[in-house]
């Protein structure tokens, strides 16, 4: 219920101020830019809501040990948005609205399967009409207590990848490009990092939970362990197939090429401070310690990620690979301040329930 209000209370502010929010970030585009801009922010604000109820029943069912489900539903979202992208873009030719609407219908169609799969009894946890509608002060306190750090340093965070995009716009076309390519490859090598990021909030959870201060360590570390393996092994796989990835974008060589830096470099940096700036952290927001990551996270964004960029990207002249150099200094600052932190033992004195 919480969820579904925020989410909903989010849309409605997004879609209120949507032409003072683009005109704010991306002032300088075009007006035919800013007219699709504008449609697409109306249409997929319009899936928050959906995607709120989704995360909130994503999350029971992860607790739960039962990660096939969300696997299974989040296979289906990708695949009905893959398959509307295609229709509304190919065939309807609906321009933006024709990748927006697809994404809001996937979308929709997660947060329904969710609801009433967690609905089913049998389960130790599952919903029940009389328990969504009744209001728990104290309950919702508590939840809100871990949920708006948490949330507060996403938010943030994501604003800040939108002021990194805004002043990317102003490197010219070749960086522009050669920076959207990289940042979709780069994904590639990170995506087991993103699944403990997921995993590892519920398994240390339920170790502090249970009293284990010494389990909730061992699995930190497994997991983080697996986290460097599976950086190292799809990092190198990714730069080593970059000459048959590189192709697919069919863009000018001097791109490609700036592309191919960018990958080379993200993954040198991920395989030192990715696990250590963000599976770190989980473990300890899962223990409750939830101020303390938001206060690290916000102050290396501000300082670290757009100030080094301004600094190096635009004052120096580094354009691009300034920006991504940013990006390993806020990883190292972060990486720095959760490891003093987990290592100083503070996290095993939080009490959140």
């Amino acid at each position: 219920m919480v969820s579904a209000l925020l989410s909903t209370g989010i849309m409605a502010l997004g879609l209120v101020l949507r032409q003072g929010i683009l005109r704010l970030f991306f002032g300088a585009v075009e007006p035919p830019v800013m007219e699709a801009a504008l449609t697409y922010f109306v249409i997929t604000a319009c899936s928050f809501p959906f995607l709120g109820i989704y995360n909130a029943g994503a999350a029971l069912y992860r607790v739960l040990g039962r990660t096939s489900v969300t696997m299974y539903i989040s296979l289906g979202m990708n695949l009905i948005n893959l398959l509307g992208d295609y229709i509304g873009v190919h065939v309807l030719q609906a321009g933006v609205a024709g990748v927006a609407v697809p994404t809001l219908l996937s979308r929709a169609f997660a947060a329904v399967v969710m609801t009433v799969l967690a609905f089913r009894p049998g389960k130790a946890v599952r919903l029940r009409w009389s328990h969504i509608f009744a209001w728990d002060a104290g309950e919702i306190r508590r939840l809100l207590h871990i949920a708006v750090p948490g949330g507060v340093e996403n938010g943030l965070f994501a604003l800040g990848k939108v002021l990194m995009v805004s002043i990317v716009s102003h490197f010219g076309t070749v960086q522009i490009a050669a920076n959207g390519v990289a940042g979709s490859i780069d994904q590639i090598a990170v995506m087991v990092v993103n699944a403990v990021n997921l995993a590892i909030v519920p398994v240390v959870g339920r170790c502090v939970g249970a009293g284990e201060e010494e389990q909730a360590q061992a699995y930190t570390k497994k997991l983080m362990g697996i986290s460097y393996w599976s950086l190292a092994v799809l990092g190198l796989g990714v730069c080593l197939l970059l000459p048959v990835l590189l192709p697919f974008y069919q863009l000018e060589p001097e791109t490609l090429r700036l592309a191919a830096v960018l990958i080379v470099l993200h993954n040198l940096m991920a395989l030192a401070l990715h696990p250590t700036s963000f599976n770190l952290p989980n473990s300890l927001r899962a223990a409750g310690d939830v101020r303390y990551t938001m206060w690290v996270g916000v102050g290396s964004m501000v300082v670290f990620r757009l100030g080094s960029a301004l600094l190096l990207g635009v004052a120096l002249g580094l354009g691009i690979l300034g920006v991504w150099i940013a990006m390993g200094l806020d990883w190292l600052a972060r990486s720095v301040a959760f490891g003093i932190r987990y290592k100083s033992g503070k996290w095993k004195e939080m009490c959140v329930i």
